[in-house]
């Protein structure tokens, strides 16, 4: 069941108070129910007393980083809160923040209006989240083929998180911030014989780095109506941490 505005309870967290005074006061008028916290240790005893649908937080603070406490967080429920991390200046690649279990990075000076339409879609249940939008733009195509989705994941060409999946280019690595549509065929037919749709690109790797492949951090925009059904029952049935994994 898809939460109300109203019925979202959200903490913010940031060492600019005036800042965080702006946020709070914007987002109430939004409608969400706001706390604030201005530390790390302020904002855990926050959330040792109340249960959070939302996590905004700030990732460079003086006594501790929010990455620390999105990792905390997250170790201890991947799926609640929905954790957003905002930033000027950011010690962290991309992949490492999707991969620890991000739901999404904002830059500051951000927009609330940006933010809030994030709340609302995450909010949602995931096939009303993932239903396909006619609207979109798409700039290139991945297609591939495997085995099985654990074939594909134990040979790091391909891997699953809680909002998309990284998969190999074996050739050109689409750009970061398109629209890319998928197609990913699979013998045993598990959860279904084709996952197709549209993702959008969060970060690229260019060449092999570290010893994981090429390729892109894809975060689900669609999938088509034929998987949708199988794809959201599969996603709801694994224990993700990573929002998008690294490999």
């Amino acid at each position: 069941m898809s939460l109300k505005a109203t019925d979202m309870k959200i903490l913010v967290v940031d060492d600019e108070v005036d800042l965080l005074e702006m946020i709070s006061m914007r987002f109430q008028i939004f409608g969400f129910h706001v706390d604030t916290a201005s530390s790390i240790d302020e904002a855990s005893d926050l959330m040792g007393k109340k249960d959070y649908n939302i996590l905004i937080t700030d990732v460079r603070m003086p006594n501790g980083s929010g990455v620390d406490l999105l990792k905390r967080v997250k170790h201890k429920n991947p799926n609640q809160p929905t954790v957003f991390l905002v930033s000027g200046y950011m010690d962290f690649s991309l992949e490492d923040v999707f991969d620890y279990g991000a739901d999404g990075l904002f830059a500051k000076p951000f927009e609330a209006d940006v933010i809030k339409e994030a709340i609302l879609k995450s909010m949602l249940i995931l096939e009303d989240r993932w239903k396909k939008n006619k609207g979109i733009e798409v700039k290139s195509s991945i297609v591939r083929g495997f085995e099985s989705l654990q074939e594909a994941a134990k040979s790091h060409k391909m891997n699953w998180g809680r909002g998309g999946f990284f998969v190999e280019c074996e050739q050109k690595v689409p750009l970061v911030g398109d629209y890319c549509s998928f197609e990913i065929h699979l013998e045993d037919q598990q959860p279904c014989a084709s996952i197709t749709g549209v993702g959008r690109v969060r970060w690229s790797r260019i060449g092999t780095k570290e010893g994981l492949v090429q390729g892109v951090g894809l975060e689900i925009e669609s999938f088509d109506e034929e998987c949708l059904q199988a794809m959201c029952d599969w996603m709801r049935a694994q224990k993700f941490v990573s929002y998008i994994p690294r490999s």
